[in-house]
C-alpha cells in the first residue's frame, strides 16, 4: 500500500546501517544500481532516492556494508488534478538532478531491520572424498620379487640393545631384472608412519628362482614401546612385476623398559685351593643372581686376574629371584705374589639392566712359593 504524504513540507531524518546498498523508492527498499553517480532523481509526483555508500567494504560472504547519512526535504502536493487523456504522444517527463548529501541513516522500518540483522550461516566444511589408489601395472611374463624369512638377530629385544635384521628375496617371475632397490623402514610406536628409512641396498640381477639374503647389522638401538619394522623389495616400483602385492614383509617389536628387566649381580666368589702355591692350577667359582623383574636371558660371565681377561663362560636363563653357579676349572696357574680377581655377570652387556653397577665383584689373594 502506498503511503500518502501530507501537502505541507516535512523533514525526515533517518539512519540506516545495512549489509548492501539500497534505494528508497516510494517507501519500498530495493537494491540500488551499482553506479558511482551520487544523485537524487525527482520525477513528477514522486521521488526516488539512490544512496551511494560513503563507507563500504566486502565481508567474507561478498556483501557490502554501507553507512550513509542524509537530510532530505521532501515536498509533494497532496492531490493532483487528473490528467485528461491526449491523443498526441505524451512528452517525456522532466527530471531534476540534485547533489546528494552524505550522512548516517538509521531507518526503523521493519523491512530494513530484517535485512540488517539477517546473517548468512557459515558453509559446512566437508572434507573431499579420498581418491582411489592407482593400481600398478603388471606383466605376467615379468619378474616377481617375493620376500621371506624376515627376522631380527644379534641381541635380545630390550631397551638399549642394537638389533640387526635379515630377509631373503627371491625372483619368482619368468625373467630377470637388471637392478632393484630394497630398503628397511621403522614405524616407531606403530602409528602408521614410517619414521626411519635405513640404508637402501641394491640387489644384483636375480634370474628365475634365484635368491639373495639381505642384512642390516646393528640397524637400530631399541627404545621402549611397540614398533613396526618393514622391509620392501623394489622400492620405488621400478620393475614391472607379475605380482606387486608380495614386495613387503613386516614384524612388530614389543620392547620393554630396562627398569622392568632383569638385574644381575655376583653374590659370591671362591677359589681353590684356598692357599695356592706357585705353579698350581687354580679354579674359580662364582654365584650369579637375578634380582630384577624379568628372567635373565642367556649371557656370559667373565673372570679377570690382575685386570686381564682370563676366561668367559656362557650362562643360561636365570629366573627372577634365583641364582646359578658358574666356574672356571684350573683356569689359571698360580704365580708367587699378591693378586686380584674380578668376576662380572653379563660382561658382554647383552642385558639392559636397571642397575649396571652391581654386575661385578672384586677380591684379592696371595700365592706362596
Amino acid at each position: 500500500m502506498r503511503r500518502r504524504v501530507p501537502r505541507k513540507t516535512s523533514l525526515l531524518l533517518v539512519r540506516l546501517v545495512v549489509g548492501a546498498t539500497f534505494a528508497v523508492h516510494a517507501g519500498i527498499i530495493m537494491p540500488a544500481p551499482d553506479s558511482p553517480t551520487e544523485t537524487i532523481v525527482l520525477d513528477e509526483g514522486r521521488m526516488s532516492l539512490y544512496v551511494v555508500p560513503l563507507l563500504s567494504y566486502e565481508d567474507v560472504f561478498g556483501a557490502r556494508s554501507v553507512a550513509v547519512e542524509t537530510e532530505v526535504i521532501k515536498k509533494e502536493e497532496d492531490k493532483k488534478a487528473p490528467v485528461s487523456p491526449k491523443k498526441e504522444p505524451e512528452k517525456p517527463k522532466p527530471k531534476i538532478t540534485l547533489p546528494i548529501v552524505a550522512a548516517s541513516l538509521n531507518l526503523a522500518a521493519s523491512a530494513a531491520s530484517s535485512v540488517a540483522t539477517e546473517e548468512t550461516p557459515p558453509a559446512e566444511v566437508v572434507p573431499p572424498a579420498p581418491s582411489p589408489a592407482e593400481a600398478l601395472p603388471t606383466d605376467v611374463n615379468g619378474p616377481d620379487f617375493a620376500l621371506s624369512a624376515f627376522s631380527h638377530f644379534g641381541a635380545p629385544v630390550d631397551e638399549g640393545q642394537a638389533l640387526s635384521f635379515s630377509v631373503v628375496i627371491e625372483n619368482k617371475g619368468k625373467r630377470a631384472e637388471e637392478k632393484i632397490i630394497s630398503q628397511l623402514f621403522l614405524d616407531r610406536d606403530n602409528n602408521g608412519t614410517r619414521d626411519i628409512a635405513f640404508s637402501a641396498q641394491e640387489i644384483s640381477p636375480l634370474g628365475k628362482g634365484e635368491t639373495e639374503m639381505l642384512l642390516w647389522k646393528n640397524a637400530w638401538t631399541l627404545l621402549p614401546g611397540t614398533h613396526h619394522v618393514e622391509v620392501c623389495a623394489d622400492v620405488g616400483n621400478h620393475a614391472v612385476e607379475a605380482d606387486e602385492g608380495n614386495n613387503c614383509l613386516s614384524l612388530v617389536l614389543s620392547v620393554g623398559s630396562k627398569m622392568d628387566n632383569a638385574d644381575l649381580f655376583v653374590s659370591s666368589v671362591v677359589y681353590t685351593p684356598t692357599d695356592p702355591k706357585d705353579g698350581v692350577a687354580v679354579t674359580f667359582r662364582a654365584e650369579v643372581g637375578n634380582q630384577g623383574k624379568e628372567t635373565a636371558t642367556t649371557q656370559q660371565a667373565s673372570l679377570y686376574i690382575d685386570g686381564s681377561a682370563t676366561g668367559k663362560k656362557s650362562m643360561s636363563l636365570i629366573p627372577v629371584g634365583e641364582k646359578k653357579m658358574v666356574e672356571w676349572i684350573t683356569i689359571w696357574k698360580a704365580v708367587t705374589g699378591n693378586h686380584t680377581y674380578e668376576v662380572c655377570a653379563d660382561s658382554g652387556n647383552r642385558i639392559q639392566e636397571p642397575n649396571e653397577e652391581n654386575n661385578c665383584t672384586k677380591g684379592q689373594f696371595s700365592v706362596t712359593p
